[in-house]
């Protein structure tokens, strides 16, 4: 999806020049830790990414997924103003908020949509891509329900708005371990040209979606340098200090005190108790996604994924003189 600056109406994401600039290493994107939700984030979606131009380089996004649909006879609408006709909608959303919070808003506009129908009977196809999948599960068990309220087995959908089928494209249900590497490393864009933009660890360990990407437990999920599988626990936050993961690397903790930005990222008391927030609740909401609900009424699942790549399922962990170092497929060492 977009994100743009809701005050001054900037482009923050989702054009070429953001690709590239600026070197921030995406504190502009950041989601402040100590934001509770009460009111909107500086930065919010404004929907979805068609496609990037740059210097004559260009890359498709959504837009083919678009003209093949309208060529099957789909009518793509707009769910902010949808017409009678229109039988095909882009969701949009802040890809760095929490899968909970974004199916209570797809909820909210899928409502609005029924509304604009008159209010009767409606059904809808979900169509997922990646973390999408998180999303229209919880949604299709609990509707906007709470984590807590789904917890106990509600749901909160209207009886006559009904889940037809969900079309899972490309997407990790289980997690896995590229979230944690995102979480470790950051994100990079255009690394063989050296000349795109990077988003730090400290970026991404804002995000509370990438949390709960998190791929569940596994006794093999780490090894050493002799293969053998070593006992550590991902949900364990201490964890997280032993191996210095994410803003626990000494090369993070280093800029974070030269940069400052304790309004992004706090302190390192407020750090520690983030990440403990946020991996409760990533396996809070694991276990409601693998249990069943009352509220599921969907006619099937479907499940496209890919057979060409591989699925990283563990990561090396190597003890030096100066602590831990974490490898993971792909890197040369």
């Amino acid at each position: 999806s977009r994100l743009v600056d809701r005050e001054t109406g900037q482009s923050v994401w989702g054009s070429g020049i953001d690709v590239v600039w600026p070197r921030d290493g995406g504190y502009e994107i950041a989601l402040p830790i100590g934001w509770q939700g009460q009111e909107p984030p500086r930065v919010v979606s404004t929907g979805i990414v068609e496609g990037l131009s740059l210097l004559g380089y260009r890359k498709d996004g959504y837009r083919p997924i678009a003209a093949l649909f309208e060529q099957n006879g789909y009518r793509a609408g707009d769910l902010a103003s949808p017409g009678p006709r229109d039988n095909f909608f882009f969701f949009d959303y802040d890809f760095r908020q929490g899968t909970v919070r974004t199916a209570a808003e797809l909820g909210r506009r899928l409502e609005e949509l029924q509304r604009s129908r008159g209010g009767g009977s409606l059904r809808v196809n979900l169509l997922c891509q990646s973390n999408g999948a998180h999303i229209c599960r919880f949604y299709a068990k609990h509707g906007t329900a709470t984590l807590e309220e789904a917890e106990a087995g509600e749901v909160r959908r209207p009886d006559d708005l009904r889940v037809g089928r969900v079309v899972l494209v490309g997407t990790a249900n289980g997690g896995g371990l590229r979230a944690l590497r995102e979480l470790d490393r950051g994100r990079h864009y255009l690394p063989r040209f050296g000349l795109g933009r990077s988003w730090q660890p400290e970026t991404v360990f804002t995000f509370r979606s990438v949390f709960q990407e998190l791929p569940g437990r596994s006794d093999e999920r780490f090894i050493d340098e002799n293969g053998r599988p070593l006992d550590v626990d991902l949900w364990n936050s201490e964890e997280w200090r032993r191996y210095g993961w994410s803003v626990w690397s000494p090369e993070v903790e280093r800029r974070l005190r030269r940069r400052g930005r304790s309004d992004l990222f706090g302190d390192a008391e407020a750090r520690w108790s983030y990440l403990e927030r946020q991996l409760e609740r990533a396996r809070r909401l694991r276990h409601v996604l693998q249990q069943d609900s009352k509220g599921f009424t969907a006619e099937a699942y479907l499940l496209i994924q890919n057979t060409g790549l591989s699925t990283p399922e563990r990561a090396l962990l190597l003890r030096g003189d100066e602590g831990w170092q974490t490898l993971f497929v792909g890197d040369r060492q």
